[in-house]
């Protein structure tokens, strides 16, 4: 299957033939239908530089190689020879999966603390302040 289709394109094509993949705009995610669910709004996105699917209606969802794990009930091994198969090239290697944005955002500098005031030290009538009547 020499069709120039990204691997992710053609794992959902191997359970949904009919699928049509969208055309690569150039963005991460690409909105699409999910072929699992049916319904026709576009509830998805696939990404072709991470070979990766989700759809936010069904929940299904990953990397190409998880999906065929989960669709047909094997082992990761076992569904990295499946992925070598389905990928194109002569050597049938599956694209090595680029590093992942990590999930936390962090907004600040490195080294600041939100709690803290930036240069000014916390005033000593909070720090000792006495509760109770001793």
């Amino acid at each position: 299957m020499s069709d120039g289709h990204p691997l992710i394109t053609r794992v959902i094509q191997r359970y949904f033939p009919d699928w049509e993949p969208p055309k690569d705009t150039g963005r991460e995610w690409i909105k699409v239908t999910c072929p699992w669910h049916g319904d026709g709004v576009a509830s998805a996105g696939i990404s072709f530089r991470y070979n990766a699917f989700r759809c936010l209606g069904c929940g299904l969802g990953g990397s190409a190689v998880r999906i065929i794990k989960e669709q047909e009930e094997v082992t990761f091994a076992e569904a990295k020879r499946v992925a070598e198969e389905v990928s194109e090239g002569s050597d049938g290697a599956v694209p090595r999966e680029p590093d992942r944005k990590p999930g936390r955002r962090v907004f600040a500098d490195k080294g600041f603390v939100p709690h803290q005031r930036q240069g000014r030290a916390v005033s000593t009538g909070v720090r000792r302040r006495t509760f109770g009547g001793a």
